[in-house]
């Protein structure tokens, strides 16, 4: 039987207008399913490391990312400019499905895309469940000094021509810290605090 995304899941994606701290001291077994396969959520603001992390992540456990970013990048070469709101829960729910897909076949899979709030966390982590699926949420602890530097570094990177990464403006780091809903401590399997060492 295949696993519905709920009809409002959209809706509660929607932004509105290793140092790990570790419950069950490993990466490869998550919460509630059966299976092998694990679905890894990184969790955090913007610029907090999570894509840096998710990568390492990866490398360690054989595990796929999907990242709105990267497709948003690739299919609209950044240009949804005022559908991006409209767009991102369409793309969210479309990698859902093939997060089902992937980690039925047996695939761990990351999912780096920040969960700001606490509904969409919800709403995730019940559809998951709800497919049979293992889970684990990481949280991206990141220090506002460090976050600066991650910013800098991120711009100077845009500039030259480096990455295709978003310019975090103040207009964007405004609207990252006003959406920005810290998870509770017993929300995450891991606590990351972030540094690049």
């Amino acid at each position: 039987m295949q696993n519905r995304i709920p009809d409002d899941f959209e809706k509660k994606c929607e932004r509105p207008s290793a140092s790990a701290s570790e419950k069950d001291g490993r990466f490869d077994q998550g919460r509630g399913g059966s299976g092998f396969a694990v679905v890894h959520l990184i969790c955090g603001t913007i610029c907090s490391g999570k894509t840096f992390y998710a990568k390492r992540l990866a490398a360690a456990e054989n595990a796929v990312i999907l990242s709105c970013d990267e497709l948003e990048n690739d299919i609209f070469n950044k240009s949804l400019g005022e559908y991006y709101d409209v767009m991102s829960p369409r793309i969210k729910a479309f990698l859902l499905k093939k997060t089902v897909q992937l980690a039925q076949c047996g695939c761990h899979v990351i999912l780096d895309w920040g969960f700001w709030s606490a509904e969409e966390r919800k709403a995730t982590d019940e559809f998951l469940k709800s497919a049979g699926l293992n889970v684990k949420w990481h949280y991206m602890s990141v220090s506002p000094k460090q976050r600066a530097e991650n910013i800098r570094r991120r711009n100077k990177a845009v500039e030259d021509g480096l990455c295709d990464d978003y310019f975090v403006d103040s207009g964007l780091l405004a609207k990252s810290d006003r959406l920005f809903q810290p998870p509770e401590r017993e929300e995450m399997d891991i606590w990351h605090e972030f540094t690049e060492s």
